[in-house]
């Protein structure tokens, strides 16, 4: 424990520009939840490094949107429509992007939904919506 405290120490004190990036050229990185907000980052930004991207989300446009963001900064991304929350679109899309692109080398589970409500106010389906994709799809994901 000692030794994982110094070095977080030692990487808090340097600044960002003197530490090195994990090379991801090369990798297929799949990114749930890639239309909108930090997925749509994420794709930019593993484009930028020069990975291929495949992002997947419910909304296929807004999917489509950020592939082709990525595509114009030169990288390749791919979008799918998938629902995360129902286990068996999940592995299909998984055969899908297998057969397609190849093996998945980085996962990035970032789709997620959050309902607004009082956990004690919130209606059922609500609740089991958010358990569906916060918490099953991670495992279906992985």
């Amino acid at each position: 424990m000692l030794y994982h405290s110094i070095v977080a120490l030692v990487c808090f004190c340097v600044p960002n520009f003197l530490r090195s990036k994990k090379d991801v050229s090369n990798e297929i990185v799949l990114i749930t939840g890639g239309a909108c907000g930090f997925g749509r980052l994420y794709a930019l930004e593993f484009t930028k490094r020069g990975a291929t991207v495949v992002l997947w989300d419910i909304n296929e446009d807004g999917a489509r949107e950020v592939a082709k963001e990525c595509n114009d900064l030169g990288g390749k991304a791919y979008a799918y429509k998938v629902n995360v929350s129902k286990s068996e679109e999940v592995y299909k899309v998984a055969a899908d992007v297998k057969a397609d692109i190849g093996d998945v080398t980085i996962l990035v589970n970032n789709a997620g939904v959050v309902h607004g409500n009082k956990l004690l106010e919130a209606p059922e389906h609500l609740l089991h919506r958010t358990i569906d994709v916060n918490v099953k799809a991670a495992f279906w994901v992985s």
